[in-house]
């Protein structure tokens, strides 16, 4: 029964610390001129090495579609804030990074 208490008390609180990371994404969207996903994934990119930053894997971080990412990847690099680097392994791949 405590256990429970204690696992009911850390997922409040993880619930609580994902709230307020939204409220802060969605601020620095406003500041930013960025979308929420568009600032998620500069995030991914810096904490990741090139190779994990693939549309796959951010995708698959993310829970979000292929083309939504490709999309805000898009967006993101036509504001020159990341390039994409083709991969040696898959001709129709790519990895991103930070510019």
């Amino acid at each position: 029964m405590e256990s429970e208490k204690l696992s009911g008390k850390v997922a409040l609180g993880l619930e609580r610390l994902s709230e307020a990371y939204r409220h802060l994404l969605g601020l620095e969207a406003a500041k930013t001129g960025l979308s929420p996903i568009q600032i998620r994934i500069l995030i991914f990119i810096s904490y990741h090495s090139e190779t994990l930053c693939t549309v796959t894997d951010i995708a698959h971080e993310f829970n979000l579609t292929k083309p939504t990412i490709s999309d805000a990847v898009k967006t993101l690099e036509t504001k020159n804030l990341v390039h994409k680097t083709p991969s040696a392994r898959d001709s129709r791949s790519f990895q991103i990074a930070i510019t």
